[in-house]
């Protein structure tokens, strides 16, 4: 497989927010066909232009482009902004227990699925590691555990487990700047 550069950024406009909901809903967990679900992954929250823009706070979200479209993302999603998607409130409960620093969450990454295993998973943590490292001491997230190519993929990076959440679904893992 030839590897296509690509670019590693911040979301500046509204195209680029407009981007990730399009990669969003192509990889939505109703539109992946169940039998490439484990495997290569799936999101199952659907955020607007509106909200991704409230959930970031004063913080960008990290984007992959080529040729100026999105091909790749990782949300940024502020403690703050949390109370706003009530589908997350547990996680935001267990992580004020468990994580005594300052943190965010990766509320979600996605990486268009003919661009996978090109390196764009590692850039976005790195993009959003120089935007907040003198802020924000860890990076947190939660995943289903069905997405075996994701929880590989954060282990590979340095995240650790930190919550199982209650149940075998449902992981949350972090680590630390």
């Amino acid at each position: 497989m030839n590897k296509i550069a690509f670019e590693i950024g911040l979301t500046g406009t509204k195209p680029d927010l407009e981007g990730i909901v399009e990669l969003q809903r192509l990889n939505h967990l109703g539109v992946v066909p169940e039998e490439r679900q484990e495997a290569e992954g799936f999101v199952t929250m659907e955020y607007s232009v509106e909200s991704l823009e409230k959930m970031r706070g004063n913080y960008q979200h990290a984007v992959a482009k080529i040729k100026n479209k999105v091909v790749g993302y990782a949300l940024v999603m502020l403690k703050e902004c949390g109370g706003s998607f009530p589908a997350l409130a547990p996680m935001f409960r267990e992580l004020d227990e468990s994580v005594n620093k300052k943190y965010f969450v990766v509320a979600q990454v996605c990486i268009a699925r003919e661009f996978r295993g090109q390196g764009i998973f590692e850039g976005l943590f790195e993009m959003l590691k120089v935007q907040k490292k003198s802020d924000l001491e860890n990076v947190v997230t939660e995943d289903s555990r069905r997405k075996h190519r994701s929880f590989k993929a954060y282990a590979r990076i340095g995240f650790r487990e930190i919550s199982e959440q209650g149940n075998v679904e449902w992981q949350v893992v972090g680590m630390q700047w």
